[in-house]
């Protein structure tokens, strides 16, 4: 199936109600226009899923939470004038053998910050030119999962790597996280409606920051993404 589509997006505006700047108190909707191409397949007896999507992202006052008042340090959310994204997403999930399937996703991203200028301790910084935070140019997951029936009882391990390329944390593009991945693996034994599950993240242990900001020339902030844990479930459905 060959696909495509124009479509117009809308954010409500709003009130940063712990700003004491007047100036910053109101934030604006923000909206896009969306473009997006792109073609869905099943191969192969349907053990083979293959889509392909190309897609372009016009934004007009796009919100952003950031410090928007650098004397007090106030947070809030800002718009950013005008932005664009553009990129492809690959998706493919695949019957290897009985009982065992695989999934690959892998994304590519390009932003471009045409219009927002911030005020700073050193005066006006423009970022005109500078790439949106939190937009990687490369993220995806590969994915194994194994199923086992064995009596009444239903076995399923799965395991999945996420990555992602360098992301600025905040619209200067001063402050940064490197690439990095993150590991995870589940067991399930499910009986009837009862399900044990027994699971563990980012089981390397990496160490990476899953949000940031900065202060407008002052200064960074970053928050420590979930370091390695383990754990279990138990759930029952009727």
């Amino acid at each position: 199936m060959v696909f495509a589509s124009v479509t117009r997006g809308y954010r409500p505006g709003g009130i940063n109600a712990y700003t004491t700047s007047e100036e910053n108190i109101a934030f604006d909707p923000e909206f896009t226009w969306n473009y997006e191409v792109g073609v869905k397949s099943q191969m192969l007896d349907n053990r083979l899923r293959l889509n392909l999507t190309g897609f372009y992202i016009d934004y007009t006052d796009q919100q952003l939470l950031n410090v928007v008042d650098i004397t007090t340090f106030n947070i809030g959310t800002q718009n950013i004038g005008r932005s664009t994204s553009y990129g492809v997403e690959l998706s493919m999930e695949a019957l290897i053998v009985k009982g065992l399937q695989a999934s690959v996703n892998v994304g590519y991203l390009e932003t471009e910050i045409q219009e927002f200028t911030v005020i700073s301790f050193a005066g006006e910084i423009d970022n005109s030119g500078n790439r949106n935070a939190f937009a990687p140019r490369w993220n995806g997951t590969v994915a194994l999962t194994y199923s086992k029936q064995i009596g009444e009882i239903m076995l399923r391990a799965a395991a999945d790597y996420q990555f992602q390329t360098e992301i600025f944390l905040d619209p200067e593009n001063v402050y940064s996280q490197p690439a990095y991945g993150l590991l995870n693996a589940r067991l399930t034994a499910q009986y009837k409606g009862l399900e044990l599950g027994v699971w563990g993240q980012n089981l390397t242990d990496a160490v990476y920051f899953s949000y940031g900001y900065s202060l407008a020339g002052f200064g960074g902030f970053g928050s420590y993404g979930l370091p390695q844990t383990f754990g279990t479930s138990l759930a029952y459905r009727f």
